[in-house]
């Protein structure tokens, strides 16, 4: 039986992300939140944030084909980032946006049902 591995860093990461989302809901709604005000600042906050956000999913704990998977997930989400960035696009912004919530849905649910595989050194040290 696998053990929950849900920490502060999740609880830290939800909250970043629900920031994130509620800023990117009234800029929607509004058109402008204080500095932000159009998708590239929106896009510069998201790509800080994900930074922030990379080492608090602790990935590296993972391997095989769910490592593989969220780093190509990573790649497509900073892609997306820097894209909106650059385009100063909508689209690419909810794509970004998207990709973000996705990203932290799939590592919470990583963490709540510990299904990503140990490394060998970690696997090791939890047997005993």
């Amino acid at each position: 039986m696998s053990t929950v591995r849900v920490s502060w860093r999740d609880g830290a990461a939800a909250l970043i992300v629900a920031a994130l989302w509620v800023v990117y809901a009234e800029l929607l709604a509004r058109g402008s939140v204080g500095f932000i005000i159009d998708p590239r600042a929106m896009g510069s906050v998201g790509l800080i944030s994900a930074a922030v956000l990379c080492p608090l999913g602790n990935g590296a704990a993972a391997s095989g084909l769910w490592s593989w998977g969220m780093s190509a997930l990573g790649v497509v989400t900073g892609a997306l980032g820097i894209v909106t960035v650059v385009t100063v696009g909508w689209a690419a912004l909810a794509g970004f946006m998207i990709a973000i919530a996705a990203m932290w849905a799939l590592t919470t649910l990583d963490h709540l049902l510990g299904t990503a595989r140990r490394s060998p050194s970690t696997a090791g040290a939890a047997a005993h």
